[in-house]
């Protein structure tokens, strides 16, 4: 079925398009919510403003990886695509250099800035097109996970319990938008719980109003190993220091170690969860159910790592690297925005569980016209995209809703 016939080759003169047309959807989201606004009476990285302002930066780099950017080298691309710089209003981009000096402004107090930032935006989508995610029970997952870096040289570095050298972050994340709220980098010795309890609470005070109960739910240890039965029971406790008691169920696992085909031991291991669920609604396997769902947070952190490159230290200190993995994660943090803009549930739930390269070849890699008017842009699509209808679905939403935040204009 496959032939080939005389090919040619020609480039358009006449036509000026970009391979990016979907970014136009995701920047006049990101403009309509407010967050330009929010960064720039917040964070304060620049003395002058000549002639970028900090969300210049943010969303440039944030950009960058929406449309496939793994390094701060691809930031170029933005920049050399003429037709993609007039779809945002933009008259100049920053280059990388520029993009890395801007990282390496940030301590810990300004990373804190930008995440409550981005934070302050999400509850009108909560509020709104994705209230419904939301209705019942808010889902917090934290995990630690390891970055490594071949540099041998980065601040704050150092070897993790499986020796290897980098940072270890954590990471808090809502199960049911799949949206990461807080990201923390740590040295790679860091303990999965080091401070966690901290970012928990912070989590905790965001998600609160906009859910009727808000579950935590923590890694545990695997099993690596050949599962042969397990069973469930559950008894009440009340810890020496606390003044009531709660209800533990515990799952007892039969494990075979294996070596070839032969079983070497059998062994038991006891898994204990603590919750404040009733046994009139959650029978003790329905808690180990829920417990097991938080295995969901590994695929983000897969996704973070090798769907869009989030999870990766470019740059030359702990600061930096975590300002370049906060706003690496907020294209992921987009998907999730975008998805929630459309108009059937069904269709919110899938491009919320959408792997990031389906959703960068479905949804971002559209090419496109882009026509600057004196009233508006026109980008016309030029190229079939799959699902349109629901590209424009959310497109018309976007459009339509009504959100608090006085949207700004885009790039300078």
């Amino acid at each position: 079925m496959l032939t080939s016939g005389k090919i040619s080759y020609e480039i358009g003169g006449n036509v000026e398009a970009t391979a990016f047309g979907g970014l136009f959807a995701m920047h006049r989201l990101v403009t309509r919510l407010g967050l330009v606004t929010a960064i720039d009476a917040d964070l304060n990285l620049l003395k002058i403003h000549l002639p970028y302002h900090e969300s210049d930066h943010v969303l440039t780099l944030a950009y960058s990886v929406l449309c496939g950017g793994t390094r701060l080298e691809d930031v170029d691309r933005l920049r050399a695509d003429v037709p993609l710089m007039n779809g945002l209003g933009a008259a100049l981009l920053p280059d990388p250099t520029t993009t890395g000096d801007f990282l390496r402004r940030f301590t810990e107090a300004d990373l804190l800035t930008l995440m409550e930032a981005i934070n302050s935006v999400r509850p009108q989508l909560w509020t709104g097109r994705g209230a419904d995610l939301l209705d019942d029970v808010a889902y917090l997952d934290a995990d630690g996970t390891i970055v490594p870096t071949t540099g041998e040289l980065k601040q704050g570095m150092d070897i993790s319990y499986k020796g290897i050298w980098g940072y270890a972050p954590l990471l808090i994340t809502l199960a049911n938008t799949r949206e990461v709220l807080y990201l923390v980098n740590r040295p790679g010795n860091a303990p999965s719980h080091l401070n966690a309890a901290t970012w928990i609470d912070k989590a905790i005070a965001l998600v609160v109003p906009h859910a009727k109960r808000v579950c935590l739910r923590g890694d545990t240890d695997f099993v690596n190993l050949r599962l042969d039965y397990k069973d469930v029971a559950e008894f009440a406790y009340r810890p020496g220091k606390c003044k009531r008691a709660y209800r533990v169920v515990v799952l007892r696992k039969n494990i075979s170690r294996m070596k070839g085909e032969q079983a070497l031991i059998d062994e038991v291991r006891y898994f204990f969860y603590f919750t404040t669920y009733p046994a009139d609604t959650h029978t003790p396997a329905r808690i180990v159910e829920l417990a097991n769902d938080r295995c969901d947070q590994e695929n983000i952190i897969g996704q973070l790592k090798s769907g869009i490159n989030a999870l990766h230290a470019p740059v030359n200190d702990l600061h930096s690297n975590w300002a370049y993995m906060l706003i690496a994660s907020l294209a992921w943090n987009i998907k999730s925005w975008h998805a929630m803009m459309m108009h059937r549930k069904h269709d919110r739930h899938t491009f919320i569980r959408m792997e990031f390269k389906r959703f960068l070849d479905t949804v971002i890699r559209i090419p496109a016209m882009v026509i600057v008017r004196a009233r508006g842009i026109v980008v016309r699509l030029v190229a079939y995209t799959v699902n349109p209808d629901r590209f424009f679905s959310a497109w018309a939403t976007t459009e339509r809703v009504r959100f608090a935040r006085t949207p700004a204009t885009g790039f300078g």
